[in-house]
C-alpha cells in the first residue's frame, strides 16, 4: 500500500509545477528582449545562434544566461508571431489618428512574387518615426493595379486617405505622372496630398 502510494505521489504533479518559477519569467524576458534587439538594429538572425552560446560562456554564474535558448528559429518566431503584430497595430492606430507621410516601391525579381513595399512617416510626441507598413503582392504593375494595393491595405487597417500628407516613390510615370498614375487616384482621395517623386 506504502509503495503504492509513493508511486502515485511521484506521478502526480504538484501546484508549484502549475506555475511559472522567477528563473523561468527572467528567461522568457531575456530571450523577447533579444528579440526584439535583433529586429531594433537589423542584425541577422542567424547570430542568435551564437548569441546563445556566448552567454553561456559569459555569465556562467547566472541561471537566467544557463537557460537562455535564443536561436535562430526561436528569435524569428518572437519576433514574426509576437512582437510584429503588436508593434504593427501601434503604427496603425498612429495611422488613423494623425497625418502621415507614405512611400512605396515596388520589387523587379524576377523568379519570384513582386511585392509593393508600404512604408510611412508620423510624429510622435518624442520623434519622427519611419515603419515598414506591409507588403503585399503586386504582379501587375499598372498604376490602377498598385492603388488597388493602397486601396485594399488602407481599409483592411481603417486608415483615412486623408491623413496622408505627402507620397514618395520612384519618378517613373506608374507612380507620378500626370495622368492615370498611382497620385493621380491619390489626389482623388486626398486632393491636397504632396508628392515627393
Amino acid at each position: 500500500m506504502h509503495i503504492k502510494n509513493l508511486q502515485a505521489q511521484n506521478s502526480t504533479n504538484t501546484a508549484s509545477n502549475f506555475f511559472t518559477r522567477p528563473i523561468d519569467d527572467g528567461v522568457t524576458k531575456s530571450e523577447v528582449v533579444f528579440a526584439y534587439s535583433i529586429a531594433e538594429h537589423n542584425i541577422p538572425f542567424s547570430y542568435a545562434d551564437h548569441f546563445t552560446k556566448l552567454c553561456k560562456v559569459m555569465f556562467p554564474d547566472s541561471k537566467i544566461a544557463t537557460k537562455f535558448a535564443c536561436g535562430r528559429t526561436k528569435a524569428t518566431q518572437i519576433v514574426k508571431r509576437s512582437l510584429a503584430p503588436a508593434l504593427q497595430q501601434d503604427v496603425i492606430t498612429n495611422l488613423r489618428t494623425q497625418p502621415f507621410s507614405l512611400a512605396i516601391d515596388e520589387s523587379n525579381d524576377r523568379n519570384t512574387d513582386k511585392c509593393l513595399a508600404i512604408l510611412v512617416r508620423y510624429f510622435t510626441s518624442d520623434s519622427a518615426k519611419t515603419r515598414f507598413l506591409t507588403m503585399p503582392i503586386c504582379n501587375i504593375g499598372t498604376s490602377q493595379n498598385i492603388f488597388d494595393q493602397l486601396q485594399q491595405t488602407f481599409a483592411n487597417y481603417t486608415i483615412p486617405w486623408t491623413n496622408v500628407l505627402s507620397f514618395m516613390s520612384d519618378n517613373c510615370s506608374v507612380m507620378m505622372g500626370k495622368n492615370n498614375s498611382v497620385m493621380t487616384r491619390i489626389k482623388e482621395k486626398s486632393p491636397d496630398v504632396f508628392d515627393f517623386g
